[in-house]
């Protein structure tokens, strides 16, 4: 079974894992972009914090940039020897790196969007919305992104906006 490790909170845990003597493959996918390696080092203790992701078999990124900067943080900082820039060593470990871009498939959602239209509960709630305004909100809940600001500005749009007026 592998253990699939996911953002900054958890960059320590591929380490305890191994530690406590799990063998399982162990991923990490980062969605929040990684910072310049010179910003990195800036980090107090960023040689204790980011040299456990070398307990990963493989890191994944979401772009090939912040690869990039993994990749020197690895090579300049950790002075790790690689094959090919993909492939590292540390120690009896290998570590091989990806970049895993993420992203919606545009095309697929229209013909979902447009099949949706046609069906009996969004004919409802269309319905169900004559004379009403309604706002729609997607985010995703997490902690970094401002979601105690974008409440309190979305209440401040509200008490702006009397209900049911336009700008």
């Amino acid at each position: 079974m592998s253990i699939w490790v996911h953002d900054y909170h958890l960059i320590p845990l591929a380490k305890m894992l191994r530690e406590r003597g799990h063998k399982n493959k162990i991923g990490f996918f980062l969605h929040i972009p990684l910072a310049a390696a010179e910003i990195l080092t800036a980090l107090p203790n960023h040689e204790q914090l980011f040299s456990t992701l070398t307990y990963l078999q493989s890191p994944r990124f979401p772009d090939r940039d912040r690869l990039h900067e993994f990749r020197r943080y690895l090579t300049n900082e950790m002075k790790l020897a690689s094959r090919d820039l993909r492939i590292f060593s540390a120690g009896e470990r290998t570590v091989v790196l990806g970049a895993f871009p993420v992203g919606v498939r545009t095309q697929e959602m229209n013909e979902w969007a447009e099949k949706a239209v046609r069906s009996t509960v969004v004919r409802r709630v269309n319905e169900s919305l004559v004379g009403r305004a309604m706002i729609i909100g997607v985010d995703r809940l997490d902690y970094s992104k401002g979601l105690v600001e974008r409440m309190e500005a979305f209440e401040r749009f509200l008490v702006a906006i009397p209900a049911g007026g336009r700008r």
